[in-house]
């Protein structure tokens, strides 16, 4: 759907629109396939991050093609502002870097990773395999309330 995206491919289990009104939607059954996996993730984020009533706005798979890239870019919606967005490489390879303000990274496999996506950020897949990432996008409630952000439940997924 985003130009900068275009050589990408998602499995959406949670999205939160970027703009009022912020409209959650969950696919409770992919959720369902991940639960084990998601709910070891959660454990770490929370011992990490320790917050009180920690909210996920977004969770995705998401696969870049071989030989591919994601354009460089930046995200200035609120909503993709106050997060934190977090990086968990599932499939990768030495070919594949990222750019954040023009320095190159090479995220290994099953660390987690959170870098601050108002940067300006590229993604290269050189390689012959795609690569796949889980992506969450990580809150405290506290911090969506000092924002103003209410978000509500939705059987549609609204970008």
């Amino acid at each position: 759907m985003f130009q900068v995206h275009q050589n990408t491919e998602n499995i959406i289990l949670i999205w939160t629109s970027n703009r009022a009104p912020y409209l959650q939607y969950k696919d409770e059954k992919m959720l369902s396939l991940f639960d084990n996996f998601i709910t070891k993730v959660k454990e770490k984020l929370n011992k990490f991050f320790a917050y009180k009533n920690p909210v996920i706005t977004k969770l995705v798979f998401a696969k870049l093609y071989s030989k591919s890239l994601i354009y460089k870019h930046t995200y200035q919606g609120k909503m993709l502002r106050i997060v934190q967005r977090i990086h968990i490489p599932v499939f990768t390879n030495s070919n594949v870097t990222v750019m954040i303000n023009n320095e190159k990274f090479f995220m290994e496999l099953v660390n987690i990773y959170n870098f601050n996506n108002t940067m300006i950020h590229a993604v290269n897949n050189n390689s012959n395999e795609n690569r796949i990432h889980l992506i969450i996008d990580y809150i405290d409630q506290s911090m969506l309330d000092k924002f103003k952000v209410d978000i509500k439940p939705s059987n549609q997924l609204v970008f």
